[in-house]
Parts: structure tokens; sequence; C-alpha cells
């Protein structure tokens, strides 16, 4: 996961008053990574605004999609949407 993508899980946990210190080494010991974005990533984000902002995906989505680009593995997320889209990147649905 995308440093800013984690930004946004924290963020969403603050909304809701659930967000506990601990949380990130809980998901650490889980096996989940935490990765710095890279100035290429940032471009590669940006570029993917032009084929995605009629479709509403924001900053953050395009980070993960960037960085999944990157590291050649699929991006995952619940949005369906995304497996519509024609960007060259592999998307795996959660639910």
């Amino acid at each position: 996961m995308s440093a800013a993508n984690w930004s946004e899980v924290v963020q969403k946990m603050i909304s809701r008053r659930m967000h506990d210190e601990a949380l990130r080494g809980v998901m650490e010991a889980a096996g989940l990574t935490i990765l710095d974005l890279t100035a290429d990533d940032a471009e590669r984000a940006a570029r993917l605004w032009q084929q995605t902002h009629t479709r509403g995906l924001s900053l953050g989505d395009r980070c993960c999609l960037a960085l999944a680009d990157r590291l050649h593995v699929p991006a995952v997320t619940t949005e369906r949407l995304w497996d519509q889209l024609d960007l060259g990147i592999q998307v795996h649905l959660i639910r």
C-alpha cells in the first residue's frame, strides 16, 4: 500500500473516531507493507488523471494504480469501476 493510501485509511479511521495509534503496527504484523511514492509514481498518477477524471478517481486512487503499475502487481480495490478502465494496469476486486 502506498503511504498516500495509508493516509486515507488513517483519515477515515479518525473521522469515525476509531483510530488507534497501534493500528499501523497491527497491520504491518499482518503483512501490510507501506511504501513511499516516488516522483515517477506521482507523475504517473498525474498522467492517469487524463484517462480517469471523468470517472471520478481521486488522487489516492491514482496513486494506488501508479504504485501497482510500477511494481507490476494488481491494484487491489473494492471499486468495481476500476475493473472497467483500460489503463494497462491489472485490477483485483476484493468484493
